[in-house]
């Protein structure tokens, strides 16, 4: 049975307009954001276009009350130096929900790397407690620190941080905060402090089933259509 898919009546492509698809305030568990985003035809707004919205003058504004949010860039990583295999399974305790992802070849006896899927490139299939993620496309981070602290820049293509450690003062230095092995989506503006929106954090710690707001992106009409669409539907 399909968690999560693709609308059929909508052809969804990124854009420069964000909207609030679930405040932070009605928060919701990861398998639910993709199925709403789905259900409405538009694409959850990646990490890296979040990012850039946290750090424009201004361009968090219209998005505030989604933060914490979770973004589309769903990534899975292995405990530091354990290689990836040819499928990857991570059990999400305590609900016992089971996620797998086949690895692609070319990603197969890699360590300390961060495999990355961008919403809407990938689909959830669910059967019983497990969670079978289809990818189209599956990228990689390399260099990605094995524990949270310190500063680093974002890659270039979905700024997560990697790489050498830089000066906290840089534009571009963020904190990686991660956990155990897992599979989940990135987790931006999420602080030690209620209601303070950290910009320089970027999350792969917390567990799917963990509430956040959602944002969307695409075109005006796009999300103008989409916002009539989840009221007909009245996603809630």
């Amino acid at each position: 049975m399909a968690l999560t898919q693709k609308n059929p009546g909508s052809e969804r492509i990124r854009g420069p307009s964000l909207a609030v698809l679930t405040p932070f305030a009605k928060g919701v568990p990861m398998d639910e954001a993709l199925r709403r985003a789905d259900e409405a035809g538009l694409v959850i707004a990646s990490n890296k276009r979040i990012d850039r919205a946290l750090t424009s003058s201004g361009g968090w504004k219209s998005i505030i009350d989604a933060f914490p949010l979770w973004t589309g860039t769903l990534v899975a990583y292995e405990e530091p130096g354990v290689r990836f295999g040819k499928t990857f399974e991570w059990s999400d305790y305590p609900d016992r929900h089971r996620y797998v992802l086949d690895v692609p070849e070319e990603h197969q006896g890699k360590k300390n790397v961060v495999l990355v899927a961008e919403h809407p490139n990938f689909t959830i299939e669910q059967d019983g407690m497990t969670r079978i993620i289809h990818a189209k496309e599956v990228g990689i981070v390399a260099k990605v620190p094995a524990n949270t602290g310190g500063w680093y820049s974002g890659d270039p293509v979905y700024d997560i941080p990697s790489g050498k450690q830089v000066n906290k003062r840089s534009d571009a230095a963020r904190i990686i905060v991660r956990g155990y092995r897992g599979i989940r989506l990135v987790v931006r503006g999420d602080s030690d402090f209620p209601g303070y929106i950290d910009p320089c954090s970027v999350s792969i710690s917390h567990r799917p089933a963990d509430c956040f707001g959602v944002v969307v992106e695409g075109t005006p009409e796009q999300i103008a259509a989409a916002a009539r669409l989840i009221e007909q539907l009245k996603v809630k």
